[in-house]
């Protein structure tokens, strides 16, 4: 695949970039197996419309413990009422409104983790998505974040995240877990008012306000989205919570059901590439030519070229002239990528010995043959670009260049005539 081709599909595919409203889920909650290792697993999600290369923008979005929201009957419904049993870890944590945060593809797993006790099952720091797979992974106290360390609280009953004053400070203490009563929730900044995705456990129960509840308490357990009956992440018959030794899954599907789910969204993630392999030049004397291309892809889950010769990856062609041909690549989803490579007639060498022909008695010529070629065969069995005679009669030099092409040149040698003089 030539560069200006390489060009064309990177511009392409920024073309069809374009950010839509953001939406993140809960995928997996675990309190650890032991000690605070703690971590949570989210997902973009959205309309990847078709093929394109959908991204949300997930600035401003807001990550918690309980904030009293699900502990009416603990915290109260009114300013200042007590929530000190409520389960409340003061503080929260808020995606930072940096470019960074613009656009991320939909499908994108994000793993935010404790970093005072690092669960030992989580990846390496990956901000950036660097490997492609689709998951960033990231420390609670990434500067990537803002936090308000002190709101929420349990000292009064809590209402606007709008309200609090975001520092360049996060860390997993704003937002850390209890076993017994708790919750974990997503606010977006559509509406900071209310919850968006969340789970909750214990005596945080509120029903006017739980999304996905789970009785009693959760120590040593992971809540998972396990796409039981459908693929709906609100839904609590599409949840469980199970035991956390063996079972973690930072930074990967929770089982094949959520990994079918998550392909579905990729395709924004998973950028499809096509490459049909580097042309072919081939010297005017071969054609007719049959030559073979073999066309590779990025995501690829079938191929069919434009000529019927060829429907696989790999396959013979017979051209006559320069041609080119297209391969189009199909991946799982449905999209389609498009290469192009080309069969090219090669320009032909030409060759010209120099030198003197006329030969004098028991004297030798040096004919030379020039330069660059990639071979000389010389009539005399030399193989380099000059060659000595001492006979006459005709010599001949074939050579080749790059492309492998030949050229052939002779010249005749011939006595210098004798002269007498009366």
């Amino acid at each position: 695949m030539s560069s200006n081709k390489t060009l064309l599909t990177f511009i392409l595919l920024l073309s069809f970039n374009w950010s839509i409203n953001a939406q993140l889920i809960l995928n997996e909650v675990s309190q650890g197996t032991t000690g605070s290792e703690e971590y949570i697993e989210l997902v973009v999600v959205g309309d990847n419309n078709g093929c394109n290369l959908g991204c949300a923008d997930i600035r401003g979005w807001v990550l918690d413990d309980n904030n009293g929201w699900f502990s009416g009957e603990f915290c109260g419904t009114e300013p200042n009422g007590n929530c000190s049993s409520a389960g409340i870890a003061g503080g929260a944590i808020r995606f930072d409104s940096i470019p960074k945060w613009e656009c991320v593809p939909i499908g994108t797993m994000i793993v935010v983790y404790n970093e005072a006790d690092v669960n030992p099952l989580i990846p390496a720091d990956d901000p950036n998505d660097s490997n492609g797979d689709c998951v960033i992974v990231l420390p609670g106290n990434s500067p990537l974040f803002v936090a308000d360390a002190g709101d929420p609280n349990s000292s009064d009953f809590f209402t606007d995240y709008s309200d609090l004053t975001w520092s360049d400070t996060p860390s997993w203490s704003d937002v850390s877990m209890s076993n017994s009563d708790d919750s974990y929730q997503l606010i977006s900044p559509d509406n900071y008012t209310t919850t968006y995705h969340a789970v909750s456990w214990g005596n945080n129960e509120d029903a006017a306000d739980t999304i996905l509840y789970f009785n009693g308490s959760v120590g040593g357990e992971i809540l998972i989205f396990s796409n039981i009956i459908s693929n709906d992440p609100f839904d609590w018959q599409n949840w469980e919570n199970i035991s956390a030794s063996g079972n973690e899954t930072p930074g990967a599907a929770n089982n094949p059901a959520n990994q079918a789910w998550l392909d579905t969204l990729r395709n924004g993630c998973d950028t499809l590439i096509a490459d049909a392999g580097p042309d072919q030049e081939f010297c005017p004397e071969d054609f007719p030519i049959t030559t073979t291309f073999t066309a590779t892809s990025v995501n690829g889950d079938s191929y069919e070229w434009s000529t019927t010769d060829m429907t696989a990856m790999t396959g013979n062609v017979m051209a006559s002239d320069s041609t080119s041909y297209f391969v189009t690549v199909t991946s799982s989803y449905g999209c389609t990528a498009v290469d192009t490579v080309s069969v090219l007639v090669a320009d032909s060498p030409t060759v010209e010995i120099m030198g003197d022909t006329l030969l004098c008695n028991g004297a030798s010529l040096t004919l030379d043959a020039g330069s660059p070629y990639n071979t000389y065969n010389w009539s005399t069995t030399d193989m380099t670009q000059t060659t000595m005679v001492s006979a006459t009669g005709v010599y001949t030099v074939t050579v080749t260049d790059v492309n492998n092409c030949e050229a052939i040149d002779s010249v005749t040698i011939t006595d210098v005539p004798i002269f007498f003089l009366k």
